[in-house]
C-alpha cells in the first residue's frame, strides 16, 4: 500500500479504459459529448482536456477511496466541466453554464441516469471550476476539492507544453510565448490546492512543473 511519503501521481491514467469499465452512465455521457460539445477541438478546453481532468478525478477518488454515485457523479462533471467551452470569448460564468446545460440536457434525455447519478450534486461540483472562483475553497465538498485540483494537472501531462503553453496562448489572445511561460511560472506558484489528495500532488510532483517553465524560459 502506498504512503504519503512515497506517493507518485499515476500520468498513465486511460480515461477511455475508465468509461469502458465503468459502463453505461459513462458510455452514455462521452457519447454525448463527442457528439454535441462545440469545443471538442479546441486549442486547450478540447475534449482531451476534459477526459484528462476525469482521470485524474479517479485518482483523486482512488487516493480518498471514493466509490458508488459519488464517485460517478464526480467523473460525470469531470466529463462536462468545459462543455461547449467559447475559447476566451466569453467568460467563465458564460462557460460554466453551458457546460450545465449540457449535463441537463444529456440528463433530460437519457432516463436511466435519474438512477445513477444525483443532477444537483453534479452541477454543484461544475460549479467549483468556474474560475475565478465562485466557492470559497473551505466550503469545498471533497468532489468539488477533487476536480478543482484535477483541473490544474494538465501541468503534469506529456504534452504540457502544447495545451498550458501554445493552447492557452491561443485561447487568451497571446501572442508572446515568453509573456505566457512567465504568466504560467507565476500562476502555479500562486495556486492552492484544495484536497489532501491534491496537496499530496503539488508538495510531490509540482517541482517538474516549475522545471519545465524554467527550461523554456531559458530557450526562449
Amino acid at each position: 500500500m502506498k504512503t504519503n511519503q512515497d506517493y507518485r501521481l499515476s500520468r498513465d491514467i486511460n480515461p477511455l479504459q475508465i468509461i469502458h469499465e465503468e459502463g453505461d452512465i459513462l458510455i452514455r455521457a462521452f457519447r454525448y459529448v463527442v457528439k454535441h460539445n462545440k469545443s471538442n477541438n479546441a486549442p486547450y478546453h478540447h475534449l482531451n482536456h476534459m477526459l484528462r481532468v476525469m482521470g485524474y478525478c479517479e485518482e483523486g477518488c482512488k487516493y480518498h477511496k471514493i466509490e458508488g454515485k459519488p464517485r460517478v457523479n464526480l467523473l460525470v462533471a469531470a466529463l462536462f466541466h468545459d462543455f461547449n467551452h467559447s475559447q476566451g470569448e466569453h467568460d467563465d460564468e458564460w462557460n460554466i453554464k453551458e457546460a450545465k446545460n449540457g449535463v441537463r440536457d444529456w440528463y433530460a434525455n437519457n432516463p436511466l441516469n435519474q438512477t445513477n447519478i444525483n443532477l444537483k450534486k453534479v452541477l454543484e461540483i461544475i460549479d467549483a471550476t468556474q474560475y475565478p472562483y465562485i466557492v470559497e475553497s473551505d466550503d469545498l465538498t471533497i468532489e468539488q476539492s477533487i476536480i478543482r485540483d484535477a483541473d490544474l494537472m494538465i501541468s503534469q501531462d506529456s504534452d504540457w507544453m502544447g495545451n498550458m503553453i501554445v493552447g492557452l496562448s491561443q485561447e487568451m489572445g497571446v501572442d508572446d510565448f515568453m509573456k505566457m511561460t512567465d504568466g504560467q511560472h507565476k500562476f502555479h506558484k500562486s495556486i492552492k490546492m484544495c484536497s489532501p489528495w491534491g496537496k499530496l500532488v503539488y508538495e510531490k510532483e509540482w517541482s517538474r512543473t516549475f522545471t519545465n517553465l524554467d527550461i523554456l524560459r531559458k530557450i526562449l
